[in-house]
Formats: structure tokens, C-alpha cells, sequence
């Protein structure tokens, strides 16, 4: 078999486990990947969506979007109206912080659905990134920057701790 694909079997088994939530560190530190490999990015989508898979309640509001000129990896729908509440665009690169030209679709899709966003508390407009953690308003949206690693690691920690109330995910 084939390394890559090896490896992906491999992190997949890990990422599927909601009591590895930072199944994203395994990718990372993996003696065999080099730093700025293409694969990085869609191993990042794959560890995030795979720690969503574990909220079935929210799994099915959940939604990839693409258009003719764009895309954005997660939308959340609101479950009482068919409209978007947020969104996150998942990179594996800190350029987005720092060049808005790479945010455009993310931009122009929260501007077109009135997506939220009064952060600290309630940034519904989200990238993660490498390393870069930060709140910045871009056209008149406000975006959060967070590392994947974190975003892969609350968002796991939250469903734990959810499950561990005994209420659905």
C-alpha cells in the first residue's frame, strides 16, 4: 500500500474517535509529512468534518456551498428557517490573515445570507488557519481566524462534554 494512503486509513481511525479530538496533531507531527505539503489542507477538512460526525444533531444542518465562482467548506443551516447562521472556510495557511483577496467568497457569501457576527462572544464568520488567531473585519463582515488544531480541539472537547451531560450530539 501506498504511504499516503496508508497514513490516511490510519488517521482516519483516529479522527472517527471523538476521544482523540486532536486527531489534526497526529497529521502534523508525522515524521513522513513535510512542512507545506498540498495534502495538508484536505486533511484539515477531513479532521474537522470528522469531529462534526459525531454531533448528530447538528450533522444534518451541516452543508458544503458552491457556486460558479466559489465555494465554503462548512454552512450551517438554522434548523427553524432554511438560512445559513455561519460558516467556516477550513485553510492549513495563515495567508487569509493577512491577504483578503483569499477571503472573497467567505466575504461575499456572509454579506449575501446577513450572516452575524459581534465577536468576542459571536463571530459567525470563521477561517481556520495554521498558526494565526485573530478577529478581523473585511468589507464590512467580521471574521475569526483560528488555528485548525484548536477549532479541531473545542470543537471535539465541546462534544464530549456534551455527551457526558447525557444530551444527544
Amino acid at each position: 500500500m501506498r504511504f499516503a494512503a496508508k497514513c490516511a486509513a490510519d488517521l482516519l481511525t483516529h479522527f472517527h474517535h471523538p476521544q482523540i479530538p486532536l486527531g489534526l496533531v497526529i497529521v502534523v507531527g508525522h515524521a513522513r509529512f513535510r512542512q507545506g505539503e498540498k495534502s495538508h489542507g484536505s486533511l484539515a477538512e477531513t479532521a474537522i468534518y470528522c469531529q462534526w460526525f459525531h454531533d448528530t444533531g447538528l450533522l444534518s444542518h451541516l452543508h458544503y456551498a458552491r457556486w460558479a465562482t466559489g465555494e465554503i467548506d462548512i454552512v450551517a443551516l438554522n434548523p427553524t428557517t432554511p438560512k445559513p447562521s455561519w460558516c467556516v472556510e477550513v485553510k492549513w495557511s495563515d495567508r487569509p490573515g493577512n491577504d483578503p483577496k483569499q477571503l472573497r467568497n467567505l466575504v461575499a457569501f456572509a454579506k449575501e445570507h446577513g450572516i452575524p457576527g459581534n465577536p468576542p462572544d459571536d463571530c459567525a464568520s470563521m477561517v481556520t488557519t495554521k498558526t494565526l488567531h485573530q478577529w478581523k473585519t473585511v468589507d464590512g463582515v467580521t471574521i475569526e481566524f483560528v488555528p485548525t488544531s484548536l477549532y479541531a480541539y473545542v470543537l471535539g472537547k465541546n462534544l464530549l462534554q456534551r455527551l457526558g451531560n447525557g444530551k444527544p450530539a
